[in-house]
């Protein structure tokens, strides 16, 4: 026979190696109207991130820099360099922009040479002038520098007159050699303005000799011409 001890041991056993029974399992659903709410809400629209391209300039640099592997960004002096690069190519594309418009890159640095520089800024009309007597007036003071600028603007108004150029206050000393279609004369006028410009714009002294050079210069411009 049995004790209750032994009983109530296998009441235990059995009880522990049974199982609860399992709830059955439940389906869960969404609400088809909720989720057509959050597709029409902007707040939820999240656009497609998408790479960024890359256009014909960025891949132009991209190739270019291929070229030179040994300048790379990594380096210290590679972002220097590039930068450098930068600014080069940027003065080579405006000095070319310049160019083609007929612009002179020292007007726009607020710089004139001396052959750009308007020859008499002061003067409006050199058909006006008493050259004779500005001439006398300028080597009775000494002021040859001063006597070489009449005297080429002398030589401005002779050719004017015989219609050779065509005189305007705006114009340099160089579009005047450049509407003479005789080289006698385009010759004769290039040493004027080598005279003006050495003593006006170079600042170079002046001197009775100079002077008379350039006053003989002045006749010469009614001699014959010579092919």
């Amino acid at each position: 026979m049995l004790s209750l001890g032994e009983v109530a041991s296998g009441q235990s056993v059995e009880a522990d190696t049974e199982t609860a029974p399992m709830a059955p399992e439940q389906l869960r659903s969404f609400s088809q109207e909720k989720i057509d709410t959050y597709l029409n809400d902007s707040d939820f629209d999240y656009p497609d991130r998408q790479k960024p391209s890359i256009n014909l300039w960025s891949r132009f640099w991209r190739w270019f820099w291929s070229l030179f592997p040994e300048i790379s960004i990594d380096t210290n002096f590679g972002p220097i360099v590039r930068i450098g690069f930068y600014i080069l190519c940027g003065i080579v594309i405006i000095y070319t922009v310049l160019r083609l418009l007929g612009i002179d890159a020292s007007q726009v640095l607020g710089r004139k040479t001396a052959s750009q520089v308007q020859y008499a800024g002061d003067i409006e009309d050199i058909h006006g002038i008493d050259f004779e007597q500005e001439i006398s007036k300028a080597t009775g003071q000494q002021d040859y520098r001063q006597a070489i600028r009449w005297c080429y603007l002398w030589a401005l108004k002779k050719l004017s007159d015989q219609q050779h150029i065509d005189w305007h206050p705006g114009k340099t000393n160089h579009d005047y050699l450049a509407e003479l279609e005789s080289p006698t004369l385009r010759q004769r006028l290039s040493y004027l303005v080598y005279l003006y410009e050495y003593t006006w714009y170079g600042d170079f002294p002046a001197d009775e000799g100079l002077y008379q050079d350039a006053r003989q210069r002045i006749d010469r411009l009614n001699e014959p011409q010579h092919a």
